[in-house]
């Protein structure tokens, strides 16, 4: 079973300063790895007192806002089926319209593309930190003077490459942050409408 968290107004991957991760789509980490980390965690969206998630058929469950209280429950008692799980300042409502969904999908597949393209780049940046810890030990063990620049010349290379990557990424994640406040405007939106036309189930 996979849980998709979509970070609509920031993604948590990796920098030069520090590399961390975060993805459009990760799959549920082994048992014993869920036992790691059970702290309490708010995703706070566009909208205040807004929370939806997207959970569906194929087991993925997509977080637009709300706490990771709410996702481990909405993981419990999810059922078969596609639907849309929201809540207001006012009630919790469960969206199943079929229109209403595909055009939340639609919404989240840029931000997923994305979310990927800024993985693909973390890797690379991850790759490059492990190169730069590897040449940092070599140059507290090396003695001769000739290996000794060969080796602050590769790191200078390295670090710039880095700084380039760096860049790259912060252009990514600000297309990311544009595309999530898009994505959680349409489905505000979407919900209200459904609210108002009674098509919106509401939840006890």
């Amino acid at each position: 079973m996979k849980i998709r968290l979509t970070l609509l107004l920031a993604c948590m991957l990796p920098t030069v300063g520090a590399l961390s991760l975060q993805a459009a789509a990760t799959p549920t980490p082994p048992a014993k790895a869920q036992h790691k980390s059970q702290e309490h965690v708010i995703k706070t969206g566009k909208h205040p007192h807004f929370s939806w998630v997207l959970l569906q058929a194929d087991g993925s469950m997509t977080v637009g806002a709300g706490n990771s209280d709410e996702w481990r429950q909405l993981e419990r008692s999810r059922h078969d089926g596609d639907y849309l799980w929201v809540k207001t300042r006012k009630a919790r409502y469960e969206i199943t319209e079929p229109a209403i969904l595909a055009q939340v999908q639609a919404a989240l597949q840029p931000m997923q593309q994305q979310g990927e393209r800024m993985q693909k780049l973390g890797d690379e940046m991850h790759s490059h930190g492990d190169a730069m810890s590897r040449l940092h030990n070599r140059l507290r063990q090396e003695e001769d003077e000739q290996q000794l620049t060969a080796i602050e010349t590769e790191m200078d290379q390295l670090s710039a490459e880095m700084d380039r990557l760096g860049d790259q990424m912060g252009d990514l994640g600000d297309v990311q942050a544009d595309l999530g406040e898009e994505a959680d405007d349409l489905v505000f939106d979407l919900v209200q409408a459904s609210i108002a036309a009674g098509t919106a189930i509401t939840l006890k």
